[in-house]
């Protein structure tokens, strides 16, 4: 799915979500892979105690993490581009005063200083294609989390065969890698609790190798603690330095 006209390339996730809900379905979701990485979730919560604490999430999406991270009590905060999905978000996280989200850009906006005591990444940062979006967006990342604090990049898209030299566009990677964005596939969705079939083009990703995830990491000043490859992609537990 290409982006509307004039606007990003990773703008296209919004355009992907209206698409979905002119289909009537109520949300985007794969209920096997959600309720994977709610057991993740749990297990980040817990391990590093953020019970109380700031946790912020990048790409926030329909807010389903979100969800999980206020009810174990922990004060969340998401940020995301897409105005579609932040109106779902908003409907789920309504009953819960320690959660909050925010439509920004986190590659352009501004963020706040060392103001987290944890965050995490789900599928966000494949999302971006060129090495100056990465290096942008890692550097928010880094910016706003407090010293030492953990950073979780969850379910990434992984693949060992993939181009690892510089890209400068999202043209380059179009014909780089030959990705069909207009012709729509089946995908999942809910409607009413009840999944159903959409068609919609898939998104330009942009995975990396796991070397190629590790490299990109420690550049941007994360220490990687745990590394985890699963079928179809790889998580990623780091710490800020």
């Amino acid at each position: 799915m290409r982006p509307d006209e004039g606007k990003p390339y990773y703008t296209a996730y919004d355009k992907r979500y209206r698409s979905v809900y002119e289909q009537g379905a109520d949300r985007y979701a794969c209920i096997p892979e959600e309720e994977k990485i709610r057991g993740i979730i749990r297990k980040y919560v817990k391990q590093f105690e953020l019970t109380g604490k700031k946790v912020v999430e990048f790409g926030c999406g329909e807010g389903w993490a979100g969800l999980e991270f206020a009810k174990l009590g922990s004060i969340y905060q998401g940020y995301d581009i897409a105005p579609s999905a932040l109106e779902k978000a908003s409907a789920l996280l309504s009953e819960y005063m320690n959660a909050n989200i925010c439509l920004q850009d986190v590659v352009l906006g501004e963020f706040p200083v060392e103001a987290f005591d944890a965050g995490i990444d789900i599928s966000c940062l494949h999302m971006f294609i060129t090495d100056v979006d990465r290096k942008k967006y890692l550097g928010n990342v880094y910016k706003c989390l407090k010293p030492r604090a953990p950073m979780y990049f969850v379910h990434e898209s992984c693949r060992d065969d993939i181009y690892g030299g510089e890209v400068t566009s999202y043209e380059q990677w179009l014909e780089l890698t030959g990705e069909d964005v207009d012709t729509p596939q089946e995908r999942g969705a809910l409607k009413n609790g009840e999944e159903i079939t959409v068609m919609i083009p898939c998104i330009a990703a942009r995975p990396r190798s796991e070397k190629g995830y590790r490299e990109e990491l420690v550049a941007a000043g994360f220490e990687v603690v745990e590394l985890e490859r699963h079928t179809w992609g790889i998580n990623i537990l780091t710490r800020k330095l």
